[in-house]
């Protein structure tokens, strides 16, 4: 089964929402003797402006980034030099035992510029336990048992490696969804504080227009949600919910 992404339930940048989140808060406070009267309260303001807070400080996924980029790029330079190790190995072959040898054909490599990181290791290993039961007739080819455990560690560091980057690509979309979470529970609390300010100051069309998240560029407001959230008059001033 796939893997369930959560999306934005917003069109706002991060950056937006935590300006608008910081902004609404203060207007609450500014407003703060109205919104008592519909059971808001200075903790409630004090517990939005926290949410922001964390959604702001809270952006660990681009650390795990920048991790995810580092381990590609090393996974990316030690395939390179595999890719380079295999092909100097079948050049060897082939200048002293020829195209059709029993020895050079066992080695299949001739699309290893087309490998995948999982084949190439693969193809790696294979290459390995072959050179070494042949070791005996490479004497001529230079290549030699330190040459072979040379590779043995360069296959085990790709593998490391390729493990590496995937743990790092997992924690970024782990915390890539926890930023997204996150946001959206900054968007609700903006969303629903910012509609009750609108429509409490409904005879107040500067104080109410306050509380615009959506501005449009024309003079029309934007579309009203479907869901009104059971707040204010008869839905005639309702904000956007996303």
């Amino acid at each position: 089964m796939a893997k369930k992404e959560i999306s934005p339930n917003f069109k706002l940048s991060h950056e937006k929402l935590y300006q608008l989140s910081y902004q609404t808060a203060y207007l609450m406070e500014r407003d703060l003797t109205e919104f008592e009267k519909y059971g808001i309260n200075q903790s409630h303001i004090d517990e939005f402006r926290a949410v922001a807070n964390q959604f702001e400080t809270g952006g660990f996924d681009n650390e795990h980034l920048g991790e995810q980029m580092a381990q590609t790029e090393a996974k990316n330079l030690l395939v390179e030099e595999i890719r380079s190790d295999l092909q100097n190995v079948m050049l060897k072959l082939r200048t002293h035992f020829g195209t059709n040898s029993v020895l050079y054909l066992q080695f299949k490599n001739s699309n290893i510029s087309k490998f995948t990181d999982a084949e190439l290791g693969s193809q790696f290993r294979i290459s390995i336990d072959i050179l070494r039961s042949n070791i005996a007739e490479l004497g001529i080819c230079g290549i030699t048992e330190q040459m072979l455990d040379e590779f043995e560690t360069k296959r085990f560091n790709l593998g490391e490696v390729l493990h590496s980057q995937q743990y790092a690509k997992h924690m970024r979309d782990i915390y890539t969804q926890k930023r997204v979470i996150r946001a959206n529970q900054l968007y609700d609390l903006l969303s629903k504080y910012a509609y009750l300010g609108r429509n409490m100051w409904s005879n107040d069309e500067a104080r109410s227009n306050d509380y615009i998240i959506y501005h449009t560029k024309s003079s029309k407001e934007t579309p009203e949600p479907e869901d009104s959230g059971g707040i204010g008059d008869d839905g005639s001033n309702e904000l956007p919910n996303g």
